[in-house]
């Protein structure tokens, strides 16, 4: 059907839309609920890395469930083989 590469780009652009809205919405909440500094560089750049580790995580699901043959093989390497990766290489996702 069609190659790797532009099936990949596709399924990555189309969630973009969709984790910008839900980081605009989720972020303000939670930097004040937090009770971080009030300062607008420190604000966009926590925006930053919050919107960078939710794709971070919505990809690697996109790549679970393309990669793996089943849903229950898929499950087990998402709940418990990749967690226990990050933990040993110090890049919690």
């Amino acid at each position: 059907m069609y190659s790797c590469a532009p099936y990949a780009t596709a399924s990555g652009f189309v969630e973009l839309p969709y984790l910008l809205f839900q980081s605009a919405v989720f972020m303000p909440i939670t930097y004040w609920m937090i009770g971080f500094e009030a300062n607008a560089a420190k604000f966009f750049f926590f925006w930053l890395v919050f919107l960078m580790a939710l794709t971070l995580n919505t990809f690697l699901g996109q790549l679970l469930v393309m990669v793996t043959p089943s849903q229950q093989v898929g499950q087990l390497l998402g709940s418990g083989g990749l967690p226990s990766s990050f933990c040993c290489s110090s890049s919690l996702p």
